[in-house]
């Protein structure tokens, strides 16, 4: 608290205590100061006398507590906490008032006050505040595990609906594929009976095209649904992009341009390439299509520290050191309320027809699968940048010590 007067401390042991006091009387004021010292507590202070001066030092207010009376001039110790509670200001309070009476009682408590007390009783105070001190962690404590539990209820149930999708789509993958064989077998076996030059024979082909169009999302569905093993292999990444640009080249217009900064001496990481190069090209046609056909793609890799809060299990105690790949578009940008859907399966912010909404999902579900962790960062009109950080490869040093 900015405004907060320090009294020297009587005695070690002694419990620190900021107290907001909304009163008028610096007589009552220097009296409850002097019970709650005398019970051991070392307060830091400060004092609204009115109104104007509660308003004033309630956007800097730092307190544990807040003493109030029940009845000042122009404001009462219920209208305080009203404002307290319009202001979501996470303070409890205790009303003091001259005279008691049951009315006042219940209307404390049911405006959210924690308890209140009577001026002749002051001498109780310091053991009131204790006890509204533990009743209001109390709360706080059970408020936070209800929080939690939600939380988690909520990742069991988005787990439950993901596995769910993921048997549906790896069904639909198989079902669909057995079609597209026929059609594609038999499209192949008519087309040596068609001549050359025949309007027929073109037909055929491009319905063997597009019957490769639709495997191709089948294979798609069967990445997402996780039915396809995973063939790990120790690649260098700067490495892997290059030898993947010329097809990412192909995948866009020549209005669109990919700059590579790729940092040298990346370490070494573990990586089903099939999957990744997935995971690079759906990224790449993503920010083409935020682009409209336009713009600069940037593809940079980068050696990084995580700190302990975007850590990922999977990296071990070892290793908070990773490898960063990110893919940059100078594009529209996504809105905010989109960002935190835009990894759900079929979820799409394109119109009818110009997506399946598997590109996303797809890159998370790979990410996962890696260890590793993804993050977006996007601002609308800014562009977008999607960074993927995976672990480096764990070496025997580091093996030995996970295991002392």
């Amino acid at each position: 608290m900015s405004r907060l007067r320090s009294n020297k401390q009587m005695n070690e042991g002694n419990k620190q205590l900021k107290v907001f006091f909304l009163e008028d009387n610096p007589d009552d004021v220097d009296i409850e100061l002097y019970e709650l010292k005398r019970a051991g507590f070392e307060v830091e202070y400060d004092v609204a006398r009115n109104r104007k001066e509660f308003l004033e030092k309630l956007p800097d207010l730092n307190a544990d507590i807040m003493l109030a009376d029940y009845a000042l001039p122009d404001i009462t110790g219920i209208e305080a906490i009203g404002i307290f509670r319009k202001m979501d200001v996470d303070v409890p309070v205790i009303l003091i008032t001259g005279e008691g009476n049951e009315l006042i009682a219940v209307d404390s408590l049911r405006i959210g006050a924690i308890d209140y007390i009577i001026k002749r009783n002051i001498s109780g105070l310091p053991a009131r505040v204790s006890r509204a001190l533990e009743i209001w962690a109390d709360r706080k404590a059970k408020q936070r595990a209800e929080a939690e539990g939600k939380r988690l209820q909520q990742i069991l149930f988005e787990g439950q609906k993901m596995e769910a999708i993921g048997r549906l789509a790896c069904g639909i993958a198989h079902d669909f594929n057995n079609i597209l064989t026929g059609i594609m077998g038999f499209s192949e076996m008519c087309l040596d009976d068609v001549p050359q030059d025949s309007v027929i024979r073109k037909k055929l082909q491009t319905i063997i095209t597009l019957s490769q169009g639709a495997a191709d999302l089948a294979k798609q569905l069967l990445i997402f649904s996780k039915k396809m093993s995973m063939e790990f292999e120790v690649i260098d990444l700067n490495a892997f992009v290059m030898e993947t640009m010329r097809l990412l080249t192909q995948m866009v217009e020549e209005t669109v341009e990919i700059k590579l900064e790729l940092q040298e001496d990346i370490p070494k990481i573990k990586c089903d390439t099939g999957k990744f190069t997935q995971v690079l090209m759906n990224l790449i046609l993503n920010a083409r299509d935020a682009m409209n056909g336009s713009g600069i793609i940037k593809i940079k890799s980068e050696k990084c520290l995580l700190t302990e809060g975007h850590l990922p299990e999977t990296f071990g105690t070892y290793c908070k050191e990773c490898v960063c790949f990110s893919v940059s578009d100078t594009g529209a940008g996504i809105d905010k309320d989109d960002i935190q859907k835009i990894f759900e399966p079929f979820f799409t912010t394109k119109g009818v027809g110009k997506g399946t909404g598997l590109g996303l999902a797809i890159v998370y579900s790979v990410v996962n699968e890696h260890g590793g962790r993804i993050e977006v960062f996007s601002e609308k009109g800014a562009g977008t940048t999607f960074k993927i950080y995976l672990p480096l490869l764990q070496t025997d040093t580091q093996v030995q010590n996970i295991s002392v």
